[in-house]
C-alpha cells in the first residue's frame, strides 16, 4: 500500500513537472515571438534627436514583452505622434484598438488621420470617440473643425454649439469662424464682440476674425487695423487628452516647442522650470539662455534675467542677443549706463540689426539725450523701414521739436506699415493737433478707441482737442 502511495505521488510530481515545463515552454516561445515582433519603425532615423531613438527603441522593447497590450501599441503610437512621426502613429492606434476599444486611443488615431489630410477618416474615428464618450468636450469642437473643413457646415454648427454647451472656449470660436464662412459678417462681428473675446490666450485670433467680418462688410481701415493686430495669430487648440501625447516629446527641438507654448500659454512658471532644464542639458546653447532671460523678464524676475544674461555673455561675449537682451534687462532695472553699453555691444556685433539701434534710442531718450536718441530711431528705420516702432519714437522726438511736419510724416509711415499700433495713431492724433486739424485728430482717436478703449492718452488727447477747439472758437 504505501509503495503504491509513493507511486501515486511520483506521478503527480511528474505530471506537475510536465505542466510546468509546457507552461515554461510556453512562456519562452510567447517572450521569442513577441521579441521577434516589428513593431513599426522609421527605416531613416538619422537626423532624429538620439532622445527620440532612445525613447523609441525603449517603447518597443516594452512591447515586444507584452505583444498584446492595447496600452503598450498606444503608448507607442503616442511616442510616434509626440515626435513627429504621424504614420507609424496611426498604425500603432490601429494595432491598440484591434485588442480594446478605447475612445482616447480613437481621439488619437483621428488627430493623426486629420493631419495626414484624411478629413473623411480623422472623422469617422471621432465618431467612434464620441460615441464612447460623449462627455468630453473637446471632442465636439474639433470635430466642428473638421466638418468646417470638409464644408458640412449645418453639422459643424450642431458640433459647436455642442462643444459652448460643455463650456469650451474654442467653440465659440468656431461659430464665429461659421458665420464668416456663410458669409454672415454683421453676426459675426456682434458674436465677436462679447467680453469672452477681448482677453485669453485666443484674442489675436479673434481680432484676425474681427478684421476678415469688417473687411467683407467695406469697413477697410477697421478690417486694416484688427487684421494688423491679429496678424500670425494662429490658434493653439489644446485639451487635457492631447496633453498626455506631450509626455513622450524628446530631444530639444520638442523641449523648445513645449517651452513656447507654455509661454504662449501664460503658463510663464512652468516655462521656466522646462528652459532651466535645458539650460543644465544644453550649457553652451546661447539661444536657450536667452529664451530663459525673456521668460524671466516677462515674469517680472529682473535680476534672474540680468544673471542669466551676464553667464551668457561671459561664456559666449560675441552673442549679440546676449547683449541687447541684458541691455532690455538693465534698463528695466534703471541702470542706464549699463543698459547703454550693451546696446552698444549688440550695435558692435550686429550693426544693421533696426532693433538694436531702437532699443539704444529708447536707453538715450531716458537719459535724456534725445539729438542722440532721434539719430539712433532714424537709423533703425533706414535699416527695416517696417520698423514701426522706431517711427512712432522718432515722430514723438520730432513732435517734442516742434518738427511737426517731419512728425506726421513719421505716423503717417508707422500707421501705415502697423495699422494696429495704437501709439502710432496717438501721434498721429497729436501732431494733427499741433497743426490745428482737429477733424483729422478727431477720427484717429476714433481708431484708437477701437484698439484700445482704456488707452491712458485717449482722454487727455480728447480734452486738448476740445481745450483748444473752444480757443479757436473765441473771437
Amino acid at each position: 500500500m504505501a509503495i503504491q502511495t509513493k507511486r501515486k505521488i511520483s506521478r503527480l510530481r511528474l505530471a506537475a513537472i510536465a505542466a510546468i515545463a509546457a507552461v515554461a515552454a510556453a512562456a519562452l516561445g510567447y517572450l521569442i515571438w513577441g521579441l521577434t515582433l516589428n513593431p513599426p519603425r522609421p527605416a531613416d532615423l538619422t537626423h532624429a534627436d538620439p532622445e527620440v531613438i532612445e525613447h523609441i527603441d525603449d517603447s518597443i522593447f516594452a512591447l515586444r514583452l507584452v505583444p498584446f497590450s492595447a496600452e503598450r501599441w498606444a503608448t507607442l503610437g503616442m511616442v510616434y505622434e509626440a515626435n513627429g512621426m504621424e504614420g507609424p502613429a496611426a498604425e500603432c492606434y490601429e494595432h491598440s484598438l484591434q485588442r480594446s476599444e478605447d475612445d482616447r486611443i480613437w481621439y488619437r488615431l483621428a488627430i493623426v488621420r486629420k493631419y495626414h489630410g484624411d478629413t473623411d477618416g480623422a472623422l469617422d474615428a471621432i465618431d467612434r470617440a464620441l460615441d464612447l464618450d460623449p462627455e468630453y468636450g473637446p471632442l465636439h469642437w474639433r470635430q466642428g473643425f473638421w466638418l468646417l473643413d470638409d464644408g458640412q457646415l449645418d453639422e459643424a454648427e450642431l458640433a459647436f454649439k455642442r462643444a459652448t454647451e460643455h463650456h469650451e472656449e474654442p467653440g465659440w470660436y468656431g461659430l464665429a469662424l461659421l458665420l464668416i464662412q456663410r458669409g454672415n459678417a454683421e453676426d459675426a462681428l456682434e458674436l465677436l464682440g462679447r467680453s469672452r473675446f477681448s482677453h485669453g490666450p485666443y484674442v489675436g485670433y479673434a481680432r484676425y476674425l474681427r478684421g476678415t467680418a469688417y473687411r467683407m462688410i467695406g469697413e477697410a481701415e477697421r478690417a486694416r487695423i484688427e487684421l494688423a493686430r491679429g496678424r500670425g495669430a494662429k490658434p493653439r487648440w489644446n485639451d487635457p487628452w492631447s496633453g498626455e501625447v506631450g509626455r513622450h516629446r524628446r530631444g530639444l527641438k520638442a523641449r523648445m516647442d513645449h517651452a513656447s507654448n507654455l509661454l504662449h500659454e501664460q503658463r510663464r512658471a512652468e516655462a521656466i522650470r522646462v528652459l532651466a532644464e535645458l539650460v543644465a542639458d544644453f550649457p553652451d546653447d546661447m539661444g536657450i539662455r536667452n529664451n530663459l532671460a525673456v521668460a524671466f523678464l516677462e515674469n517680472d524676475r529682473v535680476n534672474d534675467a540680468v544673471r542669466t544674461l551676464k553667464e551668457a555673455v561671459r561664456l559666449n561675449s560675441s552673442y549679440f542677443q546676449s547683449h541687447l537682451n541684458l541691455a532690455s534687462a538693465y534698463a528695466r532695472r534703471g541702470d542706464t549706463p549699463a543698459a547703454l553699453e550693451h546696446a552698444d555691444m549688440a550695435i558692435l556685433f550686429n550693426p544693421t540689426l533696426s532693433r538694436a539701434h531702437e532699443t539704444r534710442g529708447i536707453i538715450l531718450t531716458t537719459m535724456k539725450r534725445i539729438d542722440d536718441a532721434l539719430i539712433a530711431f532714424e537709423e533703425a528705420v533706414r535699416l527695416d523701414a517696417r520698423n514701426a516702432n522706431a517711427l512712432v519714437y522718432a515722430g514723438a522726438i520730432l513732435l517734442e521739436m516742434n518738427r511737426t511736419d517731419k512728425a506726421l510724416n513719421r505716423f503717417e509711415q508707422a500707421v501705415d506699415r502697423d495699422a494696429g499700433n495704437s501709439l502710432a495713431w496717438i501721434g498721429l492724433a497729436n501732431a494733427h493737433i499741433s497743426r490745428g486739424e482737429f477733424d483729422e485728430a478727431d477720427h484717429a482717436l476714433d481708431l484708437v478707441e477701437s484698439i484700445d478703449p482704456r488707452h491712458p492718452e485717449l482722454s487727455r488727447a480728447r480734452r486738448r482737442i476740445h481745450r483748444l477747439r473752444g480757443r479757436a472758437s473765441t473771437p
